[in-house]
């Protein structure tokens, strides 16, 4: 029980010097100089960590990470549960994520979550890449579906309008031959990644329909 509370103490230094510092001492006697500061931190025996659980355990937190980002990215409040489904690289991984069904639920503010191996994309479906797997969110009943068709219409279009720019000054043989090299790359970089914004806005658009 003392190995195990001066291991507490160790792991909670950093956040509460003053206090694990007092306490360090009355747990048992010990030498001038052996404060709690210079003590070896805590680390777990390797002969007993579960390589599985672990990688399993990182899944669950990207996955809950990831429809995080999605509610977030469409302003779907917290108290709001919304669906989802995980499409799992295969059938095993697919039973193992089972078993965590209602940590992810929890976690993600999900009503209902599907798992399996292999599933369809549904209509209207935002998506995300954990891994080896996918994850959708049908947008029915989430959003206004109209309301986000035409942000994205409208995104889209500002960004064509700012590749347009940057293609004007790429096509003015005195721009590209006056300017500084590093200038010239830079605008060859905001056009690819101008590219690469509407490619997936239109990506994005597609998907609702």
């Amino acid at each position: 029980a003392v190995d195990v509370f001066e291991g507490a103490l160790k792991l909670l230094h950093p956040f509460m010097p003053f206090v694990t510092e007092e306490l360090w001492w009355t747990v048992r006697p010990r030498a001038t100089g052996d404060a709690c500061i210079a003590s070896q931190w805590p680390s777990p025996p390797t002969d007993e960590t579960d390589a599985e659980a672990s990688a399993l355990f990182a899944t669950i937190q990207e996955l809950v990470t990831g429809i995080r980002q999605v509610r977030a990215m469409y302003n779907v409040p917290p108290s709001q549960r919304i669906r989802a489904s995980v499409s799992a690289g295969d059938a095993e991984t697919a039973r193992a994520l089972d078993g965590a069904r209602d940590y992810v639920e929890r976690l993600a503010g999900l009503s209902d979550l599907s798992i399996g191996a292999d599933l369809d994309k549904p209509a209207a479906s935002a998506a995300i890449v954990v891994g080896a797997h996918e994850v959708y969110m049908p947008l029915a009943g989430m959003i206004d579906l109209d309301v986000e068709r035409q942000r994205l219409q409208k995104e889209i279009d500002a960004k064509r309008g700012f590749l347009g720019g940057v293609e004007r000054k790429l096509s003015n043989e005195q721009f590209v031959s006056r300017a500084p090299e590093a200038v010239v790359d830079k605008e060859r970089q905001k056009a690819e990644d101008a590219k690469a914004e509407i490619a997936a806005l239109e990506a994005n658009l597609a998907d609702l329909g």
